[in-house]
């Protein structure tokens, strides 16, 4: 059983970038996970979220700062030694309905390569990811993925990221991602996120 609660609050009601990531206030985020080894190719997962948010900021709409509950299953299959499968249903709850289903594979080519591709079909429409990712001896990880969205509406949006992590020494990581949405009215959103810990 694992157990986090995480705390984001704007100090001084913060800068732009922060606003963004945040969306309000103050957002508190509990996840409670268990996972039960079935057998050796077969694992299960269940998961409870709970977010609440205090003084959410209207301007800005995201995952971030929209109160929720929601409970969710998965199974992962590992079919070969470098091929893994899963399925996983996710329910809401409390919160605007997401009701989803969502089944996927990642394949490790070799060593250095990782291939994914995930499939999500749900009350607010559907979406296709494809994905990969290089990691070069633990130490520059790249990830790009792309994946087009059509919402229960008919609208069709789609966005690509590019990801670097760099470990520079046992206790530095930098990280960066890169990414484009484009919405189904024609709107362009890019945006650059970068840190360390």
């Amino acid at each position: 059983l694992q157990v986090s609660h995480d705390i984001q609050k704007l100090l001084d009601d913060g800068n732009l970038q922060s606003q963004l990531q945040v969306g309000a206030q103050k957002t508190e985020t509990t996840i409670a996970q268990i996972t039960h080894q079935a057998a050796d190719k077969l694992k299960f997962t269940g998961e409870y979220r709970r977010q609440v948010v205090t003084a959410k900021d209207e301007q800005f709409q995201s995952e971030t700062n929209s109160e929720g509950e929601t409970i969710a299953a998965k199974a992962d299959y590992k079919a070969t030694d470098k091929i893994n499968l899963f399925l996983e249903q996710q329910a809401t709850l409390k919160g605007v309905p997401n009701n989803q289903t969502s089944i996927g594979l990642t394949d490790q080519i070799n060593q250095y390569l990782q291939l994914r591709a995930k499939q999500v079909v749900g009350i607010q429409g559907s979406a296709t990811a494809f994905g990969a990712g290089v990691n070069l001896k633990d130490k520059l990880e790249l990830y790009g993925e792309y994946s087009m969205a059509n919402s229960a509406t008919g609208t069709i949006g789609s966005s690509s990221s590019v990801t670097a992590k760099a470990q520079v020494d046992k206790e530095t990581q930098l990280h960066t991602t890169y990414s484009v949405v484009d919405s189904a009215d024609g709107v362009r959103i890019q945006s650059v996120v970068y840190g360390g810990q």
